[in-house]
């Protein structure tokens, strides 16, 4: 987890937490670039949004949620 490739990229599985030491977010790095599944949540360890990205950009279904972590939003990206 939040390892570095050798060219000092950020490469698979990482983790970010907030100040408070709750989740803020987790998912994939291919050579710095996000990609694969994510999920980010709000300091109160409710759901923010999650989706997928390839190459740094949103794809696929995103859902997107309120502090309360109810369902405020949903795209599709391509």
């Amino acid at each position: 987890m939040n390892k570095l490739n050798d060219k000092g990229q950020r490469h698979g599985y990482w983790e970010d937490y907030h100040h408070d030491g709750t989740l803020n977010w987790k998912g994939h790095f291919d050579n710095n670039l996000r990609d694969g599944y994510w999920e980010s949540y709000w300091s109160n360890g409710k759901l923010l949004y999650k989706g997928n990205f390839i190459n740094d950009s949103l794809n696929g279904y995103w859902q997107y949620c309120n502090s309360n972590g109810n369902l405020t939003l949903k795209e599709f990206y391509l």
